[in-house]
């Protein structure tokens, strides 16, 4: 039997795709193929944030924040740091060629949310 309708569910997530394939083909000479909200929250909060807290404002697991962390820290966008007072948290801090990609990626989301 085929299926006429199909959930809210699976057209939101058509959707999703198709909203972050555009922003990745609009900044993909920025090096980047994910992250781009979270480098963007990081410079929002002042630049520097702890991991828990990244991942906690994005509803993400410990596994999955620490991967787009590496991801960013691969890229020179942000590095970790080590809180002075508690060894077991670490903060994410932006690097100076962060700041510039995300203008543009702010830039981005506002040109892709007018068109959708």
């Amino acid at each position: 039997m085929l299926v006429k309708e199909r959930s809210l569910g699976f057209w939101c997530s058509r959707i999703g795709h198709q909203y972050f394939a555009l922003l990745s083909e609009r900044l993909g000479h920025l090096g980047l193929e994910r992250g781009y909200f979270p480098l963007a929250l990081i410079v929002d909060a002042g630049g520097r944030m702890s991991q828990q807290e990244l991942a906690d404002a994005l509803h993400m697991d410990k596994v999955a924040m620490a991967r787009s962390i590496d991801h960013l820290c691969e890229r020179g966008f942000v590095q970790r740091a080590s809180c002075p007072d508690d060894r077991r948290k670490h903060h994410v801090k932006v690097m100076p060629k962060a700041v510039a990609a995300v203008k543009e990626i702010k830039q981005a989301y506002a040109a892709l949310d007018r068109m959708a």
